[in-house]
């Protein structure tokens, strides 16, 4: 897992969401982690237009902020961009 997002750069304003980054070893494993995400309140809303990174809302409400999960090809050419651009800073 890799921590994405603004609330995972140092010194950026966040909002309240949590992102991670589900590196999958091989992406015949995702409709098994999909099953799993499922069953924990996550609803699998497809790639959002980002081929190799699927996305999933978490839809249980009691937690404290939202969260967002993304399961990700690590041999797609956007993953590379998305753990950098959360590096940068």
């Amino acid at each position: 897992m890799e921590h994405v997002g603004s609330t995972g750069v140092k010194g950026c304003y966040a909002k309240p969401i949590i992102d991670l980054d589900i590196v999958l070893y091989s992406i015949n494993d995702f409709q098994s982690v999909k099953k799993l995400l499922e069953l924990v309140g996550f609803e699998h809303r497809s790639d959002i237009g980002i081929p190799g990174r699927e996305s999933f809302i978490n839809r249980v409400s009691d937690y404290i902020c939202d969260d967002h999960e993304y399961v990700c090809d690590p041999k797609s050419q956007k993953f590379p961009e998305h753990i950098v651009t959360s590096e940068a800073t």
